[in-house]
């Protein structure tokens, strides 16, 4: 399907006025959310989408109904997730994240993709190109790629007596591609980027006893559905500060859940906010 084409299929589909006229039997249109985290409190990033909606005419009740599905960070939920998202049939389906858009891509190639928070489509695969991404996916991202490479030269800023600093990284297909742009980047300013995997809690004192032993200066956290739930924040926020690792964090949420307090050092934290969409 050509872009324009499918834009027209969402936008004059989904985003056409559902009330032209209160005589005529007012169509109800399903929306499904394939979503990274858990649901988050009022007012969040996820209340301006539902804002957003409303603005365009369509209500929850009304004639709109959104079927979300939670990953609670965890990406082997992603495919189960999708397929259950797809046996509803909405409109179309919003897929937040890398695993989401790749797990949405792999359970249907009818209805509608939107992706949103995908560092890399092409890379990972989901779409051909980002000027002609064809199919039934389009979307945005976020450059998580470049921000990775810019997030080298911050933390050096940030801790300059650093020479040797842990990538922290999980299953997101995504980080291996980060990794390798970040360790390049490093080496152009005389830094060593060492891998260090958390695919799950329980790797959580594994992970930071290894940049204890291995003396590194800091930390860089690649992000993802992985520690995205405020309890698995909490926990990693947890563990920096129990190792006293300065740590860099590519988006708000962690830094709203009181680390940036809770770390306080002598540049105002050891947990610093490295958010690209802010």
């Amino acid at each position: 399907m050509k872009r324009r084409a499918f834009l027209g299929v969402v936008t004059g589909g989904l985003l056409a006025a559902p009330l032209a006229g209160e005589a005529q039997q007012v169509k109800v249109y399903r929306v499904g959310a394939l979503w990274q985290g858990s649901p988050p409190p009022p007012g969040s990033r996820l209340g301006l989408f539902t804002k957003a909606l409303q603005d365009l005419g369509y209500i929850e009740g009304r004639n709109l109904v959104l079927d979300f599905r939670w990953a609670e960070g965890q990406n082997a939920r992603f495919p189960s997730l999708a397929a259950e998202l797809v046996s509803l049939k909405p409109e179309v389906i919003v897929a937040d994240s890398t695993p989401g858009a790749i797990a949405a891509k792999h359970a249907t190639t009818i209805i509608p993709i939107v992706m949103v928070n995908v560092s890399d489509p092409v890379g990972t695969g989901i779409v051909p190109s980002l000027a002609k991404p064809g199919g039934n996916i389009t979307g945005t991202t976020d450059f998580g790629l470049d921000m990775a490479v810019k997030d080298v030269k911050l933390l050096h800023e940030l801790v300059p007596r650093t020479t040797r600093f842990a990538v922290l990284m999980s299953d997101n297909p995504v980080h291996p591609l980060q990794f390798k742009l970040v360790q390049e980047a490093a080496k152009t300013i005389g830094l060593t980027a060492l891998p260090t995997m958390l695919k799950t809690e329980a790797d959580l004192n594994t992970a930071f006893a290894s940049t204890i032993r291995q003396k590194v200066g800091a930390a860089m956290w690649l992000g993802g559905a992985r520690f995205s739930t405020p309890s698995q924040q909490d926990q990693l926020i947890e563990f920096a500060a129990k190792a006293k690792l300065p740590t860099l964090f590519p988006s708000r949420g962690h830094v709203d859940r009181g680390g940036f307090d809770e770390l306080c050092a002598d540049v105002r934290g050891n947990v610093w906010e490295g958010c690209h969409l802010c």
